[in-house]
């Protein structure tokens, strides 16, 4: 054979000669040429001797020819039947470690393909800092498929797709108003509690549904700590647990309104102070709204002090108490005199004042 009847395309048959780190020699009878490691199989070869060793015969195809300086580039995996139209999205295949990297493990597929399951896809529930966490090279494993380019040669394959979901079990086993006895504090911040709820999946405890009163986390809870919980509510979709620590405890409001509904009035102690009204302490776990318009212009209220309000409602479901201190000399409904009269509505009111 000579090199003048090679051209690119040409597909014919040599034996091995040498296996380099890099490919492989091929005698293709009077001229050599050379299979880049790259062009040996569909899938990642890092060694040559992966596919091939010498002496084997091997079919190729002609990828280059340079014939002023006499080398031949040849391809194994072009003279292949082409494994990329037999991957699916969705295919469950068995895959074999080849390599690992920061992101992710390389893996062969029965196909002779291969494919990168991302770190993130390795694990339900719980953050992998690298694969060698979970698997190692030569560990077989289940995968499936989840994206295929055929034009980029790549596969993304999910080893946590192929096991069934935990949070879709977990949503099954621990319905809203199931009580978690000792669970552990992971994670603590401004915002809330991370508890874990089992092994990988940990659910947060709202600021606001840790107690009845203000609460402020990082102050009263430590990493490691066992808690008691309630599920509120577990979103198997989208992976999101809310927890309750204060539901655990009757609300202190619903005991408090049975004997202070709309009417009553009350003292309380001014806990906050904003330019828009106040939050008063009504009891223990009990608060209400003072608007800046339900307070007299001359009043000076600052937090501690205690302040004489008059609860206009209560709305257990929103758990809101709205308060006034005007209301306590003019409560709603009452009669307003009016030159001799009493009037009762403000379209009354308002027909008097015009005459």
């Amino acid at each position: 054979m000579k090199i003048d009847s090679l051209a690119v395309g040409y597909r014919t048959r040599g034996r091995v000669t040498r296996l380099v780190p890099y490919g492989a020699f091929v005698d293709l009878g009077g001229l050599t040429g050379m299979i880049h490691v790259s062009n040996l199989a569909h899938r990642r070869i890092n060694d040559p001797g992966e596919v091939l060793k010498e002496g084997d015969f091997v079919d190729v195809v002609v990828v280059s020819v340079d014939k002023e300086k006499g080398r031949i580039g040849l391809s194994r995996k072009d003279a292949l039947p082409d494994p990329w139209t037999t991957v699916h999205v969705g295919d469950r295949l068995r895959a074999r470690v080849q390599n690992l990297a920061a992101f992710g493990a390389f893996v062969d597929l029965p196909q002779g393909l291969s494919g990168l399951v991302h770190v993130s896809e390795l694990e339900w529930g719980r953050q992998v800092g690298h694969p060698k966490e979970v698997v190692a090279v030569g560990d077989e494993m289940d995968v499936v498929v989840i994206a295929v380019d055929r034009d980029k040669k790549r596969i993304d394959l999910s080893r946590k797709r192929a096991r069934e979901d935990p949070w879709i079990t977990l949503a099954k086993d621990e319905p809203a108003g199931t009580v978690l006895s000792k669970r552990r504090v992971r994670n603590v911040t401004d915002f809330g509690l991370f508890v874990e709820i089992v092994p990988g999946i940990d659910g947060l405890v709202h600021v606001t549904d840790i107690s009845w009163e203000e609460s402020t986390p990082t102050k009263e809870y430590q990493v490691g700590q066992e808690v008691d919980v309630v599920v509120l509510h577990i979103d198997a979709i989208a992976h999101r647990a809310s927890l309750g620590i204060r539901q655990l405890t009757a609300d202190p409001l619903q005991g408090w309104a049975r004997s202070h509904g709309a009417g009553t009035i009350l003292e309380g102690v001014v806990e906050r102070v904003a330019d828009l009204g106040s939050i008063i302490a009504l009891a223990p776990g009990v608060r209400g709204t003072l608007p800046a318009d339900e307070t007299p212009g001359d009043a000076r209220l600052k937090k501690g002090a205690r302040v004489r309000v008059y609860v206009m409602d209560v709305d257990l479901r929103e758990r809101h108490v709205s308060l006034s201190i005007l209301a306590i000399d003019h409560p709603p409904g009452k009669e307003i005199p009016l030159g001799g009269e009493a009037v009762t509505n403000l379209g009354t009111l308002l027909a008097k004042v015009r005459r």
